[in-house]
């Protein structure tokens, strides 16, 4: 990664323009800044862990490496669908064992 600039630093971590100017001057941000940093700017979770590569947060949202975009909303949705769906194939297995009158 580039080094920021001190309004990047100090705008993306809680730190003052003094520790943003003595990380610029050293040339190193210290490790867990950094990946503060980088997430904030990269957005790449693989930063976290690499189970997750290739996802990246952008903005509100989680974006897959296939480029699917979810929001919070979208995935708190998607328990229930699936509790729905799942419902449903029960229902369906069960209306298909129904006799035909």
């Amino acid at each position: 990664m580039q080094m920021p600039s001190v309004y990047t630093i100090t705008h993306t971590l809680p730190v003052n323009r003094e520790t943003a100017r003595r990380w610029r001057r050293r040339r190193r941000i210290p490790p867990v800044p950094e990946i503060a940093l980088r997430l904030r700017i990269e957005g790449d979770l693989g930063l976290i862990s690499p189970a997750w590569a290739g996802f990246r947060l952008q903005g509100d949202k989680l974006t897959t490496p296939e480029g699917i975009a979810w929001t919070a909303g979208t995935l708190l949705a998607w328990h229930y669908e699936r509790q729905q769906l799942a419902d449903l194939k029960q229902k369906w297995e069960h209306s298909r064992q129904l006799p035909l009158v």
